[in-house]
């Protein structure tokens, strides 16, 4: 029998004794928890405050990581050459493997991350998640996470691309799971967006632990959204909205700046807070506020006054038309 017969059979056996599903059990099965990582050199922080190394094989498994000092000394290091990687592939878990550029970079938890596309050193094939972050306040306890594999799609980081590596980042924060799932589902629509995002919330535990709600992957073919500024705007007058919101949080470095969508069907709608007016204003384009035939036809941008305790409008969505400038009568 060969190896692969013998671990399906074994992922059968261990489906059936423990009431696992199938794929679960296989997953259990080939996914190797051996991998051994030797480092060598002191894992000080680069001035990025990232420890940055390359991979070399060592042994059956194995790897050894060579620490360098920033991500242009790594990437030189690297000199374009590529390592096979083996891994499984999530959902079938068939073995499989991969040329990756063999830069890695350590997280602050400890894990080593193969730079070019997320995956654990120690468990490569899919992208792994990051550690949970405590909400900035009690009131926005569900976070929406992203992850972008290049600037634009089919480039690969460290080769076509030296920006920043993939790293998952904390674009919003929502007081509801409604409002957390419209602004995810957002991130991947389009062209050159996210490639994946996330909804992070409370669990259903005892202990309340913060866990993964869902999550949404990049279509193959996505298509271009429409670029700003609009041709034509949305129907109808831009509707008055409700005084601004009060930000949630006192945290200094924490959300505030809010963005709120209007459409025909549910009136005004917050699209979640922010840490910056960009961060908002890629969201509001994401969710094509204003586009000719889209969901949502006015949007707006409050932030903090830096000099007094009130909030001011930032942008408005879409940029207004010449009659909203013109005085009455």
């Amino acid at each position: 029998m060969t190896q692969d017969k013998q671990q399906k059979k074994a992922a059968r056996e261990l489906a059936e004794a423990e009431g696992l599903a199938y794929a679960d059990a296989l997953r259990r099965i080939r996914v190797r928890s051996d991998r051994r990582i030797e480092v060598v050199g002191d894992p000080v922080p680069a001035p990025d405050g990232v420890v940055w190394g390359t991979a070399e094989p060592a042994g059956v498994q194995g790897w050894r990581i060579h620490v360098h000092r920033s991500m242009a000394e790594v990437l030189r290091a690297a000199g374009g050459i590529r390592v096979r990687v083996e891994y499984t592939a999530p959902g079938s878990w068939e073995p499989a493997s991969a040329e990756l550029l063999p830069v890695v970079w350590r997280r602050p938890d400890g894990r080593w991350i193969w730079a070019a596309c997320g995956w654990a050193m120690d468990d490569p094939g899919d992208i792994v998640d990051a550690p949970p972050e405590q909400p900035p306040a009690p009131g926005l306890p569900y976070q929406v996470r992203t992850i972008s594999l290049g600037s634009r799609d089919g480039e690969v980081w460290g080769s076509d691309y030296n920006g920043s590596h993939p790293v998952w980042r904390s674009t919003a924060w929502c007081a509801t799971r409604s409002e957390a799932d419209l602004v995810a589902a957002a991130q991947v629509r389009w062209r050159h967006a996210a490639h994946r995002a996330q909804v992070w919330g409370p669990g259903d535990t005892p202990d309340d632990r913060r866990r993964r709600l869902a999550s949404w992957s990049a279509p193959e073919d996505r298509a271009a959204g429409q670029g700003m500024p609009y041709r034509q705007r949305p129907p109808g007058q831009r509707p008055d909205g409700p005084p601004p919101a009060i930000p949630p949080t006192a945290a200094a470095e924490g959300p505030d700046v809010h963005l709120r969508v209007w459409s025909p069907p549910t009136g005004w709608t917050t699209a979640g807070w922010y840490t910056s007016r960009q961060a908002a204003a890629v969201t509001a384009w994401r969710l094509q506020v204003g586009a000719p035939g889209a969901q949502w036809h006015w949007g707006d941008i409050w932030g903090p006054d830096r000099h007094g305790p009130g909030r001011n409008l930032l942008d408005l969505l879409p940029d207004p038309g010449p009659e909203e400038y013109l005085p009455e009568g």
